[in-house]
């Protein structure tokens, strides 16, 4: 990677982008413009703007991720307090640990089974699902200590 200090940095990032792929060319922009943010965006906008962009997009979708996540947690405890009201318990009591219970497994489900789904590759333990190219490809296929830190976290 280049440093930062070196005169020809910007150059070399610039060619990270067009020869090495957009991942490594993020990488190298967050080196070189991170450490001093507010300097470099002062003194180079131009070059720094791609690294900002990047930085705003990633928060935009943190955030939205998590508002979506709240939002269906949030829709789904209604849903199933007007479901506790169909079964007609005798007591408040028995009403709220009905309620409790189904919000327990449905929200235990949307953030925990949920998340290690996605995350598992499918495919190496079911060849037959390499048809759906998107779907069923993700990076783990055992709980590893690089799985304990990107998804188990």
């Amino acid at each position: 990677a280049p440093s930062p200090d070196d005169d020809g940095a910007q150059e070399q990032i610039m060619w990270s982008r067009f020869s090495a792929g957009q991942a490594q060319y993020y990488a190298y922009l967050e080196c070189y413009c991170a450490p001093n943010f507010g300097n470099q965006i002062q003194n180079e906008p131009e070059f720094c703007q791609d690294y900002v962009t990047n930085q705003n997009r990633l928060t935009a979708l943190s955030l939205g991720s998590v508002l979506i996540v709240i939002g269906i947690n949030k829709l789904l405890e209604e849903v199933l307090k007007l479901l506790a009201g169909y079964e007609k318990p005798n007591t408040i009591s028995a009403w709220e640990k009905g309620i409790a219970s189904r919000i327990f497994v449905a929200q235990w489900i949307n953030t925990g089974i949920l998340v290690t789904v996605v995350n598992a590759d499918w495919e190496f333990y079911f060849p037959a699902l390499k048809a759906f190219d998107v779907a069923f490809t993700g990076t783990f296929r055992d709980f590893s200590s690089d799985w304990f830190v990107a998804v188990g976290n």
